[in-house]
């Protein structure tokens, strides 16, 4: 089953909606985990969105794709890795690391509303299967290259013989031509003969 730049989009649409769940309620080590991981998934979304828009020649999707990992992607990993390294050295934090932190807080998940209590293990049983799900998508994406690939050495196949054949025809229409010359000096030759005999035959006519 091959997937769409739409499907990867939701996947990492998705990815992202439950990292910012996760952010915006307790952050504990498991979910920090979790968002590390999901943030890697809609990391890997995104180049092959990127890859599936250059296949397909579109350029806006391309740029999107690529702004994609620098404007939301990284400065949610770099949060997740904070939150992290906050834990692993035991939470300690002063006023003044709390505010900003708060502030990085605010400003990542402006206008958005974290879900109802219970959300977390819904979402953790939805995920049960993510790991295949990853490497069919993965799976996916490289049997869409490898058929782009084929078709492009077959397309690059056409255009070589389509080459071969119009210098065949090129050839064919210069020995036509080259015959069409030489017949026409042949019968402009037969034509001063043919005028030398009729003034010939007028003269003995005359004498």
């Amino acid at each position: 089953m091959s997937f769409s730049y739409e499907d990867y989009e939701s996947n990492y649409n998705s990815n992202l909606l439950k990292v910012r769940s996760f952010l915006a309620s307790t952050r504990s080590t498991s979910s920090l985990r979790e968002c590390d991981r999901l943030l890697s998934e809609a990391r890997r979304a995104a180049v092959s969105m990127q890859g599936l828009a250059e296949v397909e020649g579109n350029a806006f999707k391309i740029e999107e794709s690529k702004s994609r990992i620098q404007r939301e992607v990284m400065p949610l990993l770099q949060e997740v890795d904070n939150a992290l390294k906050q834990k692993q050295s035991g939470g300690m934090m002063d006023a003044s690391n709390f505010h900003n932190s708060t502030e990085n807080r605010n400003e990542l998940f402006s206008g958005y509303r974290a879900p109802p209590m219970g959300a977390f293990d819904s979402q953790q049983q939805q995920n049960g299967n993510s790991n295949s799900d990853l490497e069919s998508l993965i799976q996916s994406s490289e049997n869409m290259l490898l058929e782009s690939q084929s078709l492009c050495v077959e397309s690059e196949q056409i255009g070589n013989n389509t080459l071969l054949t119009m210098q065949v025809q090129r050839d064919q229409l210069n020995n036509a031509s080259h015959q069409l010359k030489s017949t026409t000096e042949k019968i402009g030759a037969a034509g001063s003969i043919l005028k030398d005999m009729g003034r010939k035959a007028l003269r003995n006519k005359l004498c």
